[in-house]
C-alpha cells in the first residue's frame, strides 16, 4: 500500500475520531496494541497501532502484532455491513 494512501487514511480517520470521543475513550483500553489486517485478495497488509485513542496505519511494522485478522478484501469489507458481531460465515478469521 502506498504512503500517501496511508497518509490519507491516517487523516482520515484521526478526523472522524475527533467527532466520536467515546470510540476514542473505548480505544484508550487498547492502549499500544497493533492489529495486521491481511487481505488476500487483493494481496495487501495494513497494520493499525491504537495510540492514545487514535488509530494509526501504518504498510510496513517490524515488530509483534498483537492480532491478526485475514480475509479477502470483499469480506473484510461485508463485515462493516453485517448486523451480528459474529464472523461466523463472514470469510473473515482472526488469530
Amino acid at each position: 500500500m502506498s504512503s500517501a494512501l496511508v497518509a490519507a487514511l491516517n487523516r482520515a480517520v484521526k478526523t472522524a475520531l475527533r467527532y466520536d470521543p467515546g470510540t476514542q475513550s473505548s480505544l484508550v483500553a487498547m492502549q499500544d496494541k497493533v492489529i495486521e489486517l491481511e487481505c488476500s485478495a487483493p494481496v495487501l497488509k495494513l497494520f493499525v497501532h491504537i495510540d492514545q485513542g487514535n488509530l494509526l496505519f501504518y504498510s510496513h511494522y517490524e515488530h509483534t502484532v498483537h492480532c491478526r485478522i485475514i480475509g479477502t478484501g470483499s469480506a473484510l469489507i461485508g463485515l462493516l455491513w453485517r448486523d451480528t458481531h459474529s464472523l461466523a460465515d463472514s470469510g473473515v478469521s482472526v488469530s
